[in-house]
Order: structure tokens, then sequence, then C-alpha cells
């Protein structure tokens, strides 16, 4: 039940920074998140994934919410949800949540082996650059990854000279609605 085209695109990176940019309705976000849920968080031992928006609010009414609604839809097993400090326990694994309102909170979170940043062209380049430098935890799985998602970029954000000319150790993918097969006709 995932858009096959993102599905493959992060199966198959081997990239350590991975943008995946398109229109609403593409299936990025439900892509990403079914593949951390079931390729990492259920897959792979002792990691720990980051997954962050700009805002609390924002977060809490997306990622955090799609998180939950997949784990009720797979009946997927977890140790423990800890609603308070936003942390999923699963397979001896940790999915954190958290904004980056105040990026000094990142410096409290350590050996992150997996970021998730949604709607990432809320970020700052500082942001980013220090997502960079959290995610190096020892992985015994293989090679951390960061994956960052959003809508069409406009001309003046950090991500378009990214995106136009990707530097070495970046993949970048862009979907439209009509990779994702699970779209009805109204959202068409």
């Amino acid at each position: 039940v995932h858009n096959q085209k993102t599905w493959d695109f992060l199966l198959e990176s081997k990239a350590r920074t991975n943008i995946l940019y398109g229109g609403a309705g593409s299936g990025k976000s439900w892509s990403i998140a079914q593949f951390l849920l079931l390729e990492k968080m259920y897959t792979e031992k002792n990691i720990r994934i980051l997954v962050i928006r700009k805002t609390g609010p924002s977060l809490r009414k997306s990622c955090w919410k799609l998180m939950l609604d997949l784990l009720a839809k797979y009946e997927l097993p977890y140790t423990a949800i800890n609603k308070s400090e936003l942390i999923i326990y699963a397979n001896g694994n940790e999915m954190w949540f958290t904004s980056l309102d105040d990026v000094m909170k990142l410096k409290s979170i350590e050996r992150i082996n997996y970021v998730w940043g949604e709607e990432a062209t809320e970020f700052s380049k500082k942001d980013f650059m220090q997502l960079h430098l959290r995610c190096r935890g020892e992985n015994p799985n293989g090679h951390n990854a960061l994956i960052f998602s959003f809508n069409p970029i406009d001309e003046m954000s950090f991500f378009k000279p990214i995106t136009d000319n990707p530097p070495d150790g970046t993949l970048v993918q862009h979907s439209t609605y009509q990779d994702n097969v699970f779209l009805d006709e109204d959202n068409i």
C-alpha cells in the first residue's frame, strides 16, 4: 500500500542524504513512514530513528499521528509509546519525534541512525546542517541516512541548488500525484 516509486528509491539508495520532493498526494509521506517502520524499525536492530518537523503542533498532527495509524493498521507490536516524550519503542529500537523550533533540542538526542525531516523546506540551512551532524550513531545494520521530504520549492530555498545539482552522497527523487495509485478520483 505504498508508492512503489518512492519505496524502491528508499530501498535501493545507499546515499547518506535522500531528498524526496513532489506535489501533494504523491505518496511521499506515507511511503517514507511505511519504509521507516517496516524496513528499519521492524527489520533492523539497535537503531534510533529521529522524525522531525519545524514545530511541535505540526509534528503531532502529521508524522506522529501517521506512525500511530500505521502501527494500528498493520497491527505491529511495540514495547511502549511514550506520549509525553513522543517516543515509540519496538523491536529493540527507538523512534523519536521532535520539533526544530529550538535546534538545541537535538543536542540531547544521541546515537541517531536515521532522520526523516518532513516538510523540510520549513527548516533553515542551520537546521539542515545540525541534522547532518547529529546523524552519526553506530549502526550495526549498515550506513546511517537522512531523508528530507517536501512539496515543490521556490527558487529562494537552500534546497533548490541541492535538488538541481545534488552533491556527492545525495540522491534526489521527484514524484507527482501520478505516482500514487491509491489516490481517489476527487484528489486526482
